[in-house]
Parts: C-alpha cells; structure tokens; sequence
C-alpha cells in the first residue's frame, strides 16, 4: 500500500495532518494503530510493538509521530529501526496504509526515506504573526506534495483547527526503549 512522510518544522502542522489523515480512514471503518494517543477509536502503539505486530494489522492504517524516535537514521544499526523498515516493506501483504512525521528529512533513516511514496512539506501560514504563540496560532498551514522523486505533486492550505480536539499536541512521542 502507499507510505507517506509529513515533514516540516516545529509548529508547522506535520501531526495536525496526520491526525486527519488516520481520522479519515477511521470513519472509513479501517482500524488505526498510533504512536501517539487519539481521541477517536484506536489502538496506541510503541515503535518496538509495531515491529512485532502481523495479522492484527490487516487492512489498517498506522500514525507514525515523530518517527526519528523509533528509526532514527543515526540509529540504524539498532534493531528496531531495522525492523520498522522491514515491516514497511512488507506492509503491502496486510493492505496497510503508513504516515510518519518528522522535522528533517535526512533525520528519517535512509531505507524507510527510499520506501516513502509521497512526502507532505509543511509550513505554518502564521508564524511570523506578531504574538505568535502555540495557543493564538490560527492552525493554518501551507503545505507541498512531492511524489518519491521530490517532483511537486499539488500545492495547498490546511485548516488543522477543527482537528484539534482529536489529539494532544503537547505529548512527547518516545520509544519505549
């Protein structure tokens, strides 16, 4: 199936996005895993668990936040990053949709950044706003679409405020190891 990565700085959307893309599939009637908590229907998983998940995953569509935490490209040589780029490989066999956030393109490990189909740039559309804080921010935010090749796809804006109650945006995303 497809494997998405959302990138951009701090404040610039990246798990707003991903939220409405699990909140999407979820009112399709697809099960989603997380590596963060939701607040719609879903089952919250570490980085080390979804290495060790199979049949329960079919069909399903798995939120993965802050990915450098479970498979960063400095810790490659570490089981579990090795072991998310395997289960992403064979991802297609269970019908599995993928999304990751991170906010550097070269901190995602090298194998799963050549397994991303499409990647999503974010910027926030308000940041240079006088007084910007994280709770005046109008949740507005730009973003690109590149297919794997970073050949631009589609240009847009993304009202992420009305997605806001579905998530905490201040959990820390943290591997459990």
């Amino acid at each position: 199936m497809l494997f998405y990565g959302i990138l951009g700085n701090r404040g610039s959307g990246k798990t707003n996005l991903l939220t409405y893309f699990l909140y999407q599939a979820y009112l399709e009637g697809r099960p989603i895993f997380a590596t963060y908590h939701l607040n719609f229907p879903s089952t919250f998983i570490t980085y080390t668990q979804l290495t060790k998940m199979g049949d329960e995953m079919i069909n399903a569509v798995v939120g993965l936040d802050e990915i450098g935490e479970g498979a960063d490209a400095y810790d490659f040589v570490l089981a579990t990053p090795r072991k998310i780029s395997r289960f992403i490989s064979q991802m297609r066999k269970l019908n599995v949709d993928a999304y990751y956030t991170d906010q550097r393109f070269n901190k995602v490990a090298k194998r799963l950044r050549d397994q991303t189909d499409y990647f999503v740039f974010m910027e926030d559309n308000d940041r240079q706003t006088p007084n910007h804080s994280f709770t005046s921010c109008l949740s507005e935010f730009n973003y690109t679409t590149t297919d794997s090749d970073l050949e631009i796809i589609q240009r847009g804006t993304f009202y992420g405020k009305p997605l806001q109650h579905l998530f905490n945006s201040r959990e820390i995303v943290r591997n459990d190891n």
